[in-house]
């Protein structure tokens, strides 16, 4: 399997649960990935994805997690034309290798603007930002491929991932703010939240996906079962981590959704509840301010 982004969050902790099967080529680009280096099923390639001479010339998988965020990539431009030939690149060199099947990390943010107070994979996208465009059209790139080629994939349009070391979404942040003793400021107290997965659970659904995954491309949605309201989640990830209550709320109520996946459910994915979710994430986070 080759995956990319091994120096990133996901990337990380896929290509290790991967490689317990699996011999994992993993890609990084800047952060050497210090936990896999000792993997035995692992080899770790430094490289850029606009420049794929010195991937493996022969893959079964391709697992593309690599990408450009808006909190790194201050040039929407740069950003953009980074993720969408990096996609082109990678998925044309996974054909070219033999590659069987392609499993693609998109984004929410592909969604855009979201009105409704239920998101699927059959809710229409409307005005994304240029991230999101990024991640849609890396999308379109492989469904084109997976149809003129006969290649399994999927896009995925991830949630909030949390875990040690999960940044760049809503309870990343919570998280830290709550370990550093700040103050949380959020909306809607009292609206249902679903938008969790745990990175362990992610990583489960791609070991499942490699023998579920039918011909074609599919695009899939994730979220954790027995929504709470914000509220409720939030002071739940204050007292799991041991941590006094500062939290305030906006008057003004804004939109919130929250997610169905029973695509994803139909493929093998094992949601686990909001709570249980909440409850891992808050471990990952005493442990790692116990280490530092």
């Amino acid at each position: 399997m080759l995956v990319t982004g091994v120096g990133g969050f996901v990337g990380r902790f896929a290509a290790a649960r991967l490689a317990e099967r699996h011999r994992v080529v993993g890609l990084y680009r800047r952060s050497f990935p210090d936990g896999l280096a000792a993997t035995p099923s692992i080899d770790l390639i430094q490289g850029d994805l606009r420049e794929v001479a010195t991937l493996p010339k022969q893959i079964d998988w391709l697992l593309h997690c690599a990408a450009e965020v808006p909190a790194t990539c201050s040039s929407p431009e740069e950003l953009y034309r980074t993720n969408v030939e990096g996609c082109r690149n990678v998925f044309g060199h996974a054909v070219e290798a033999g590659a069987r099947g392609i499993i693609y990390l998109s984004s929410m943010a592909a969604f855009g603007a979201i009105s409704g107070t239920v998101v699927s994979e059959r809710t229409p996208c409307r005005e994304p930002t240029v991230y999101g465009r990024s991640k849609a059209d890396g999308e379109v790139i492989l469904r084109e491929l997976a149809a003129d080629h006969g290649l399994r994939t999927a896009s995925i349009r991830l949630p909030g991932i949390v875990g040690a070391g999960s940044r760049n979404n809503f309870l990343s942040d919570v998280g830290r703010k709550i370990m550093h003793g700040e103050t949380v400021r959020a909306a809607n107290p009292s609206a249902l939240f679903n938008n969790i997965v745990h990175v362990r659970a992610l990583c489960e659904f791609f070991e499942t996906l490699l023998d579920t995954l039918p011909p074609g491309h599919v695009v899939l949605t994730l979220g954790a079962t027995e929504p709470l309201a914000i509220r409720d989640v939030l002071g739940r990830l204050f007292r799991q981590c041991d941590r006094p209550e500062r939290l305030e709320f906006a008057p003004q109520e804004t939109s919130s959704f929250i997610i169905e996946f029973e695509t994803a459910r139909a493929l093998g994915y094992r949601p686990q509840t909001v709570q249980a979710s909440l409850d891992a994430f808050a471990v990952d986070l005493v442990a790692g301010a116990a280490a530092a």
